[in-house]
């Protein structure tokens, strides 16, 4: 008689391991997970709809959004503002890393958040055993305080100055504008084979000098 009741309390835990492996897999339905991601900006004048680009590497790897290539998507997304990478699906509990960065871009003016996030994703079955759910955290480094979100901020320099150009300004006697030009009036070559009144307008007036121009001494 009490062999028949050990075998029988060793059927029903047989039979109770059975039940409780099978919650657990009952359990394991999915959950998806989207990742925020803010980017702001700061400094002198920043551009509005600068174009900034995103990237999601994925640890050991980890289940990625649909879309990414070789462990890696990236997204470009136009001024500052609060985004999300695509959503990453989990079908088992598990602990899954990632690291966030933003790309530098090619504005000069611009110095590029170069923060990179550690990011860690706890997948655990709920304790009502009805699926999966997630925790996630971030920080920036093995030592460093765990983040609340994710923020990148952009830092603009000014605009560079550009010296005004200088307009040349004509001056008075001389004929077509140009610049630096004396007010001196033009008098002919003197060609001592023409006559003097040819050669220098104020020629045969007298106390004049030669030529009686004014310019030339007397003999």
């Amino acid at each position: 008689m009490k062999s028949m009741q050990k075998f029988v309390a060793a059927l029903l835990g047989t039979a109770l391991c059975a039940v409780l492996l099978a919650t657990a897999a009952f359990a394991q339905g999915g959950v998806a997970v989207t990742l925020p991601v803010s980017i702001r900006t700061a400094g002198t004048d920043p551009e509005p709809n600068a174009a900034y680009t995103l990237c999601l590497q994925a640890v050991d790897n980890a289940p990625m959004p649909d879309g990414a290539q070789n462990g890696q998507y990236s997204v470009t997304v136009q001024g500052a503002g609060d985004y999300t990478f695509p959503q990453i699906t989990y079908t088992a509990p598990g602990i899954y890393y990632y690291q966030i960065s933003h790309v530098a871009g090619a504005d000069t003016r611009c110095t590029y958040d170069a923060t990179v996030y550690n990011v860690t994703v706890a997948i655990t079955n709920k304790q009502d055993g009805t699926g999966l759910e997630s925790a996630v955290t971030a920080h920036t480094g093995p030592n460093a305080d765990k983040r609340d979100a994710m923020l990148f901020t952009n830092v603009y320099a000014p605009r560079p100055t550009i010296p005004p150009t200088a307009t040349p300004h004509a001056e008075t006697g001389n004929p077509g504008g140009a610049p630096h030009a004396g007010t001196y009036p033009r008098y002919p070559r003197f060609d001592p084979d023409r006559p003097a009144e040819l050669a220098h307008p104020g020629a045969g007036r007298p106390g004049r000098g030669v030529g009686g121009c004014g310019r030339c001494p007397d003999p």
